[in-house]
C-alpha cells in the first residue's frame, strides 16, 4: 500500500471503522461488555449500522489483509499475546486504529519477539501488524454486535428490523471471506424459517463460492425441518 493509499482514509486503516458506534467499537470484550444497551428501536438501529460498516470492513479488505500477511509471513506464528495488550491499550477504539498510532506502536517494537532485527520497523511489518490486528478485532466485534442482535431479534420475532437485519447479511453474506459460513448460521438463529428466503438469496448470488453455498443449502434444510414440516 502507497503512502497515498494509506492517508487517503483520514489516516484510519480503513473508513469503514468511523461508522461503528459504542459499545460495538470498544476493542477489548471485557471493557465492551461493561457497556450494554437498552434493548430499544434505537439501540437496535445503531447496532445493524455498526454491523453494516463491519461487513463491509470484511467484504473491502480481503485482498489487503492477505497482502499484507503475504508480506510479512514471521507473524503467522508470531506469539500475539506478548504485545496484544500494548495494542490495545495505545488503540482501545477500532477508530483509534490510524497509521500513525499503528507507526507510533511500531517505532516501540522488539523485533526480537519475531526473531527480527532493525533499526527502524519496516513498513510492511506496520501494514502486516495494523491489518491483521484490525481484521480480528472488527470479527471480534462483529461477532458481539450480531449475537446481541440474535438474542434481541429471538426475544421479539415479530420486530419490523428483522428484515433488514436478514437483508443486510443476505448481502454481505457472499462477500465477507471466511466470516460468510458462519454469518448463514446467525441468519438462521436470528429469523428461524423467516430466514430462509434471505438464504435462497445467498445460494443463488453469482458471488457465492461453491462451499458457501452448500453451507446455505444446509441451513435452509435444517430450518425446513425444524419450522416448516
Amino acid at each position: 500500500m502507497s503512502e497515498t493509499e494509506r492517508k487517503s482514509t483520514d489516516g484510519l486503516i480503513a473508513s469503514e471503522l468511523a461508522g461503528v458506534s459504542q459499545p460495538w467499537n470498544i476493542v477489548d470484550p471485557a471493557a465492551r461488555g461493561a457497556r450494554p444497551l437498552f434493548e430499544d428501536p434505537e439501540s437496535v438501529k445503531a447496532t445493524l449500522r455498526s454491523v453494516s460498516a463491519l461487513l463491509q470492513f470484511m467484504a473491502n479488505h480481503g485482498e489487503d489483509i492477505a497482502k499484507a500477511k503475504e508480506g510479512m509471513p514471521d507473524l503467522a506464528n508470531a506469539y500475539w499475546i506478548g504485545w496484544q495488550d500494548e495494542l490495545v491499550t495505545a488503540m482501545p477504539l477500532l477508530s483509534d486504529m490510524t497509521w500513525h498510532a499503528f507507526d507510533s506502536w511500531a517505532a516501540d517494537f522488539d523485533p526480537s519477539w519475531i526473531d527480527r532485527s532493525w533499526q527502524e520497523p519496516p513498513p510492511e511489518f506496520i501494514q502486516a501488524v495494523a491489518w491483521i490486528w484490525c481484521s480480528s478485532k472488527v470479527e471480534s466485534a462483529a461477532v458481539a454486535a450480531i449475537n446481541w442482535l440474535i438474542q434481541f431479534f429471538r426475544a421479539h420475532p415479530g420486530d419490523p428490523l428483522l428484515p433488514e437485519f436478514l437483508d443486510l447479511a443476505a448481502v454481505y453474506t457472499p462477500r465477507a471471506g471466511k466470516f460468510g459460513a458462519r454469518l448463514v448460521g446467525m441468519m438462521g438463529r436470528a429469523g428461524k424459517d423467516k430466514a430462509i428466503p434471505y438464504l435462497d438469496r445467498v445460494v443463488n448470488a453469482p458471488v457465492t463460492s461453491g462451499n458457501l453455498r452448500e453451507v446455505a443449502e444446509d441451513e435452509i434444510a435444517s430450518l425446513r425441518r425444524r419450522f416448516t414440516s
